[in-house]
């Protein structure tokens, strides 16, 4: 076990990162994952506003089961599975892809594997090999287009732990080992990003305490610095996302209670925290959690024996959810457009300026064209040889879904 100076700041730290404000923001519940597919332990990540919950255990083995869930219409479709089962993996999206890193099956044990899965051909392909040990309970974020997979567990659940930390480039499909994480070793941490910021919350420590620590990592200098401790009880597989300059941390186990239900903010700018209003549903640890957009998705998980299926959003009073507008305000023709043919899409004024791109999607809600867009006036953009049917266009900016109408492609 190795022991590192900031290990023992955490709790002298607790009494001056409360902000002193009543819980904040509200639950609404979302259409829960259908009966019989409960899981936690599953991978997750985002790609053209679509979340996306891979693997996990369903209670009684793991599964490579993968459910996709799209906020416009509030529903969940299944895609093509994981080519392996397991549970408690690193997911993370990069380049419109999304990976899925190591994890643990009791079939199989511990892996290092890499797989991607491409949206458009509703495949799975590998990559490079996480070159550290074979683990699970990872914590990862992504900061400029680069992947940082820390820490977890390579033995039973007592350990072996980790301490260290690799960046994944997808371009160059390489991964290289970059500073250790400077706290004591842990598994089951969970990570997010803000800006060009990485952090590590949490997670069961080598010494089997369950940590309520933050560390924040620079990629541009490849350094570690210590951030206020979560004012609350420590955890593990605790859910994590950011939006708008702010950190979430929502539920968790810290054995005691198999399931936690607080829910707190972390704000960067000021290195505080502020609790938040408290989970609705079945206290739970190793859920499903994602941001699309700005708009934060929580829910499934476990709760002692009980794999609970419902899902929430909760809108946070620090970050303004944006509304989808309504068709009209998507100007795009001709409509219907023959396959093949020039659509001309005409931005609103707020988009124009910021970078944008124009999904559609079939009516499986599979991904079929992905296009950038910029610019005031009509952009003119060239259909692939689309099959004949009604699709559903997307526009996001900043990752924000701002506009969805329908497109009818024709025969040419």
């Amino acid at each position: 076990m190795r022991i590192r100076p900031f290990a023992s700041l955490a709790l002298g730290l607790l009494s001056l990162t409360t902000i002193a404000l009543a819980a904040q923001g509200s639950w609404e519940a979302r259409t829960a994952m259908p009966p019989g597919n409960g899981r936690w332990g599953s991978a997750t990540f985002v790609i053209d506003g679509i979340g996306y919950t891979v693997g996990g255990y369903d209670g009684t083995t793991e599964i490579n089961d993968v459910k996709a869930y799209d906020p416009t219409t509030d529903s969940w479709q299944t895609r093509s599975p994981l080519p392996v089962a397991l549970r408690n993996a690193s997911g993370f999206a990069l380049n419109g892809k999304g990976y899925v890193a190591c994890g643990y099956s009791a079939a199989s044990g511990h892996f290092n594997s890499l797989y991607v899965y491409d949206p458009f051909t509703n495949s799975w392909s590998t990559r490079a090999s996480f070159p550290g040990s074979a683990r699970y309970g990872m914590a990862s974020f992504v900061v400029d287009g680069i992947a940082y997979v820390a820490c977890g567990n390579s033995g039973a659940a007592t350990g072996s732990y980790h301490a260290d930390l690799y960046a994944y480039d997808p371009v160059a499909n390489t991964w290289t080992q970059r500073a250790a994480y400077p706290g004591m070793e842990r598994m089951a941490c969970s990570g997010f990003s803000i800006g060009s910021k990485g952090y590590v919350f949490g997670g069961r420590r080598d010494d089997q305490n369950f940590s309520s620590e933050l560390f924040e990592y620079d990629p541009a200098t490849n350094t570690w610095a210590q951030r206020a401790s979560l004012p609350a009880t420590g955890r593990s597989y605790a859910n994590t996302m950011s939006a708008g300059g702010h950190g979430y941390v929502i539920a968790g186990s810290d054995l005691a209670n198999a399931g936690l239900t607080d829910a707190w903010a972390y704000h960067q700018a000021t290195d505080t925290w502020s609790p938040l209003a408290t989970y609705p549903g079945t206290g739970y640890w190793g859920g499903t959690a994602f941001t699309i957009g700005n708009r934060l998705f929580c829910g499934h998980g476990r709760f002692n024996t009980t794999i609970p299926t419902e899902f929430f959003e909760f809108t946070s009073p620090f970050v303004g959810v944006p509304t989808v507008v309504g068709a009209s305000s998507l100007a795009m023709g001709p409509n219907p457009c023959p396959t093949g043919g020039t659509l001309y899409v005409t931005l609103p004024g707020d988009v124009a300026q910021v970078p944008a791109q124009l999904v559609l999607f079939n009516t499986l809600g599979q991904p079929v064209l992905r296009q950038p867009l910029q610019g005031t006036g009509p952009v003119a953009l060239t259909l692939p040889a689309l099959t004949p049917g009604t699709y559903t266009a997307h526009l996001l900016a900043d990752g924000r879904l701002v506009a969805r109408s329908a497109l009818v492609v024709g025969e040419r």
